[in-house]
C-alpha cells in the first residue's frame, strides 16, 4: 500500500489555506470609543448588559464600524437565543433570507453562560462578525440581516427604544 507524502506545492497550499482561513477573522479596532451602554430588564428578570462601541456619539445611523457587546445575566440556550431573533427580525427581513441567516446563527452560537458575552461587529464593510467571550466564531455577509439584527437592540422604533436611545448616547 502506497503512503502520501505531501510535496512542497501540497505543503505550500495547505498551509495557505490554513492562513487565509484564520486572517478571514474580522479584528474589532481597539480605538472605538463607548458609545452608550443600557441593561435589559424585564420585569424583575434581568437579562442582558449592553455596551455600543463606535466613531462617534451619539449613533445617529447604524453603520460599521460599531460594536454591539451584550453580557448575559443569566443562562441561554443558543435555541432560545435564535427563536428570539426570529421573532424579532419577524417582517424585516426576507423569510428565506431570515431562514439563512437563522441557520447560520445556530451553527455559530453557543449556549449562554451567565457572565457569558456575544460581541457583534459590523464592519466599515457593513459585514457582521460574531464573538463569544472575544473569541471569533464567524461571520455573515449580508448588510440587510446585519443592520436589521442591530436594529433589535439600536432602532428607536424597535421593540427596546429606551435601550437603544442609551445605547445610542440619546439620552
Amino acid at each position: 500500500m502506497k503512503q502520501w507524502f505531501p510535496n512542497r506545492l501540497q505543503l505550500s497550499l495547505l498551509f495557505s489555506l490554513a492562513f487565509c482561513s484564520m486572517v478571514s477573522a474580522a479584528v474589532i479596532p481597539a480605538d472605538l470609543k463607548l458609545v452608550g451602554e443600557a441593561r435589559l430588564q424585564v420585569l424583575w428578570w434581568k437579562i442582558f448588559d449592553a455596551k455600543l462601541y463606535g466613531d462617534l456619539a451619539p449613533l445617529d445611523r447604524i453603520s460599521g464600524p460599531i460594536v454591539l457587546k451584550l453580557i448575559y445575566l443569566q443562562d441561554f440556550t443558543k435555541e432560545d437565543l435564535v427563536a428570539e431573533t426570529a421573532k424579532q427580525l419577524k417582517g424585516q427581513v426576507g423569510d428565506k433570507d431570515l431562514e439563512t441567516n437563522l441557520a447560520r446563527l445556530r451553527q455559530l452560537w453557543p449556549n449562554i453562560r451567565e457572565q457569558d458575552s456575544i460581541s457583534f461587529y459590523l464592519d466599515p464593510q457593513q459585514m457582521g462578525h460574531f464573538y463569544h467571550n472575544g473569541q471569533y466564531l464567524g461571520s455573515i455577509d449580508r448588510k440587510d440581516f446585519n443592520h436589521a439584527f442591530l436594529g433589535i437592540w439600536l432602532s428607536i422604533d424597535g421593540s427596546y427604544p429606551n435601550l437603544a436611545r442609551r445605547l445610542r448616547g440619546l439620552n
